[in-house]
């Protein structure tokens, strides 16, 4: 069958699928061999018509006995007339011509062992009546007895090694289709337990939720409760369990704003209550050097960095005492080299994660300048260099 491997099926139905392979130029194969489901002889003809070969059922169930005798049969080939062939003997053929003449033996019977029942199985090649694949065109001498059992031969060790080759495929394709299988089952056992844990995870979810209505029904004095709807929704959540809470709170506040009059005996939550997105903000990221561990170091180089500026406008000597009556909020000069010791240690890292920043004041005001020749020396010649 299209679409399928030459080598599937029974010893038989790959010598079929192979037929066209084997001999070429015969007219016909037939096989006969025991099916071991129906427990019976079958048997299928293949021909050619043109360049396609079509395959179909052959009817043997009146020639059952004789075929059995040919099975039992211990030459491994022999050579018929087309009317020996039990499902097509004609006995007033046979009985014009008496005898068969080895020349009207067209039709080449191989068998092979059938590992069902112990007997053999039948394969009928039909040659041309001339045979005129295995003649030289010059000639129109019929074939000898002895190559006709050259050719039996050939065809026979043909028809071995195909049955090897398929068996040998066979047991590397059922190795593969077992594997397959395997892995087909185990993920089949993967998705069933990730099916189980997802359908327990969603119990927790929708149990906890529950939990915490109770506790704001004890609360408010009321009596809440999720709709089917809401359940589900509580079932589909994929956020972060801490924020289930805060939504189911939201969620009672939104039914408690929505009552008028006299609340009823029971409230109940739909799924549009629930807003599991609401906190779904980006984060914004905050700036270290203004909320970090050395923000406040950081803010008083700020500072030092504009007095200096500050003085360099005014052409000023960028001397402490200058410097700190330019900075915002003006301090006396000690107060500087007193900062700049006290934070020395955080100014140290700042400059090392911040290697761009504040290069005036370690280029041009002495305080900062001692700080970075003493802890960094290759910097200090970067800076003069630039």
């Amino acid at each position: 069958m299209s679409g399928e491997f030459s080598f599937i099926g029974y010893p038989a139905q790959v010598i079929l699928n192979n037929s066209k392979l084997l001999v070429p130029g015969i007219e016909r194969v037939d096989v006969v061999f025991f099916d071991p489901v129906t427990k019976r002889l079958s048997a299928n003809m293949a021909t050619k018509q043109g360049e396609k070969h079509t395959t179909e059922n052959l009817n043997i169930s009146s020639s059952i006995p004789p075929l059995n005798k040919m099975r039992s049969r211990k030459p491994p080939t022999e050579w018929y007339g087309r009317r020996e062939i039990p499902y097509q003997f004609d006995s007033k053929e046979a009985n014009r011509k008496g005898v068969f003449g080895e020349m009207d033996k067209v039709v080449l019977l191989v068998r092979f062992p059938n590992n069902f029942d112990g007997e053999n199985d039948l394969v009928f090649f039909y040659f041309s009546a001339d045979m005129s694949n295995y003649t030289l065109s010059a000639t129109k001498k019929k074939l000898s007895q002895e190559i006709k059992e050259v050719i039996a031969k050939s065809i026979r060790n043909s028809l071995l090694m195909v049955l090897s080759n398929a068996a040998n495929d066979q047991g590397v394709l059922k190795m593969i289709s077992e594997n397959i299988m395997a892995a087909s089952k185990n993920l089949e056992r993967v998705n069933k337990k990730l099916s189980e844990t997802q359908a327990k995870y969603q119990e927790s979810l929708v149990i906890s939720c529950k939990h915490y209505l109770d506790k704001f029904s004890l609360q408010n004095k009321r009596n809440y409760a999720f709709s089917d709807s809401a359940i589900q929704s509580i079932k589909a959540y994929e956020g972060e369990f801490h924020k289930l809470e805060k939504i189911i709170e939201r969620a009672v506040q939104i039914a408690n704003n929505l009552i008028f009059g006299v609340p009823p005996a029971k409230i109940t939550l739909s799924d549009s209550y629930l807003n599991f997105s609401m906190d779904e903000v980006p984060e914004q990221k905050l700036d270290p050097l203004d909320h970090g561990v050395y923000s406040v170091a950081a803010k008083f180089l700020m500072r030092l960095e504009t007095g200096l500026l500050r003085t360099r406008d005014q052409n000023l000597t960028p001397t402490s005492k200058n410097v700190a009556s330019a900075m915002d909020n003006p301090v006396k000069p000690p107060a500087i080299s007193y900062s700049v010791d006290y934070h020395k240690e955080n100014i140290k890292k700042l400059f090392k994660l911040y290697p761009d920043k504040w290069h005036l004041l370690k280029s041009e005001f002495k305080p900062i300048m001692k700080l970075v020749e003493k802890h960094f020396p290759s910097s200090t010649q970067d800076d003069k260099t630039g």
